[in-house]
């Protein structure tokens, strides 16, 4: 019983301290340097990046993985933009290569934080832009 209450206690002050979160957003929003070149952190609000990010998420790329011959014309890029996409990806932690091969796929950090931006642009955000925005008459 003792062990029980201390998980549950442990899990409600998990909840109450958004400092680990607080980190991965810093984490993923500031440049990160990776064999002495800098990659530059992501606005989680800019349309690229929300692009990106929602075809990362789709069932299909999240099944099997990707290659960057798959994502090319899905985000209208060049094979060198979609390469040092990738390399950006990965500097920061959202993906991981597949064994030897040049697939990847989305990390725990990746799926967890990319889907949360999206559902909080969608579900809080938006809304309250809208109802804001827009004076009742």
């Amino acid at each position: 019983m003792l062990a029980a209450n201390q998980r549950y206690l442990a899990f409600l002050s998990d909840l109450d301290d958004p400092t680990v979160g607080m980190q991965a957003l810093r984490k993923l929003a500031t440049p990160a340097q990776a064999h002495g070149r800098t990659y530059q952190g992501y606005n989680f609000f800019h349309p690229d990046a929300q692009h990106l990010f929602e075809t990362l998420l789709r069932g299909e790329v999240t099944i099997s993985g990707w290659r960057n011959r798959a994502l090319r014309p899905i985000l209208h890029k060049t094979v060198s933009q979609a390469s040092s996409g990738l390399k950006r990806l990965r500097v920061h932690g959202l993906i991981k290569p597949i064994g030897r091969t040049y697939k990847y796929y989305l990390t725990r950090l990746g799926r967890t934080v990319l889907s949360m931006s999206l559902k909080l642009k969608e579900l809080v955000v938006l809304p309250t832009l809208a109802r804001d925005l827009n004076p009742k008459h």
